[in-house]
This record gives C-alpha cells, structure tokens and sequence, in this order.
C-alpha cells in the first residue's frame, strides 16, 4: 500500500480526510503563508520517511542575498560535537497565493530559477507552488528544468516535463508523491521499472 500524504491526511482525518483537504486548499490557498504551510506539511511527511535527516529553514536569504526564499531543505549530521548541516540545500521552496496560472507559472519559475542559481550545486531541486499548483525544478548543469513523475495507465512511472501547467495538488497527489521520492531517493515500495 503506498502511503501518499493523501493517505497521512486520511489518518490523520479519517475516512472524508482528501476531500476535506480538497475543501481546505479550495477556500484557503489565497494566501502564501498557508500554501507555504501545506507544504512544509507535505514536506515533512516525505522527509520523515527518509533514513538521511533534514532541517528545513524557512525565510532564508540566498547564498549571494539576491533574494528570500520561503522554504529552504538541507541535509544534516550529527556530528561528534554538534548537528552539521550542508551548505548546499536539497530543496528550495518558493509559495505563492492562488491566482491564474498563465502569468503564475512563469514568475514562479523565473524567481525560483534565480534563487537555485545562487547555490553552485550538482544536484538542487525546486518546488514552485501557486495556490493548489505545482511545479518541480531541477538544477542540471546550469539548466533549471521542469519535470515531474508520472503514473501512465499501463502502471509505468516515466518521468515527463510539465512545463506549461501546474500539477494539482490533490488531483496529482501519486505524480507528487513520486517526484517527491526520487528527489529524497525514497523506495516507491513498487517493482516498476522507469521509463527513459
């Protein structure tokens, strides 16, 4: 059985528990700090599963302080002395309230593209939400691309660019789930084979 964050919010709710959340971000996604806060949910589900330990800092300025970004993930040890944490992030968060998704998508992926641009990493991932959208970046050789697992009918999971919409937040909760996985190297639990 996968344990989407569908399913902690229907243990957490009960048997009514996605449609409830379906009504929640239907009524309440008009302000940044409650799309930031279903994230930071989303986000600390996902991270708890993993075997590598995170903090996540929220409001942080870049590396080069171009900017502020409302959710930043890093990876940390624990240290002989004290907890360490990576100067390079794993995951950048940038939240904003509902609104159309024409002029959204591509603010959100300039300004989310400039924050991964200020880290000189190999491997960076962006989540850029709008209201009950989503879109996911990955930093590639300089390249911020988007992409996004997804579950074909055959039961396959391929990887695909959804560059010109959002995925929903509750309509694409298994496409969420999975790119949410492969970003913290999480098993799937499945014995899929990825398409190229």
């Amino acid at each position: 059985m996968q344990t989407t964050y569908a399913s902690y919010i229907h243990a957490l709710v009960g048997d009514s528990g996605l449609q409830k959340f379906e009504k929640f971000v239907e009524k309440k996604m008009e302000e940044e700090a409650i799309v930031n806060g279903v994230w930071n949910f989303i986000l600390q589900h996902y991270l708890g599963k993993s075997a590598r330990k995170f903090l996540v800092y929220p409001e942080m300025r870049t590396s080069d302080k171009s900017g502020r970004m409302d959710l930043i993930v890093f990876e940390a040890h624990v240290g002989e002395e004290a907890l360490e944490v990576n100067e390079q992030p794993v995951i950048i968060l940038e939240g904003k309230r509902e609104r159309g998704q024409v002029g959204a998508i591509k603010d959100i992926r300039l300004q989310l593209g400039r924050y991964m641009d200020a880290y000189k990493t190999k491997e960076l991932y962006g989540i850029g939400a709008c209201g009950r959208g989503v879109v996911f970046l990955r930093m590639d050789g300089g390249d911020n691309k988007a992409f996004a697992f997804q579950k074909s009918q055959k039961g396959r999971i391929s990887q695909g660019d959804k560059p010109d919409g959002f995925l929903d937040i509750v309509k694409d909760n298994i496409s969420i789930e999975l790119t949410l996985m492969s970003i913290l190297d999480l098993p799937s639990g499945e014995d899929e084979e990825m398409d190229e």
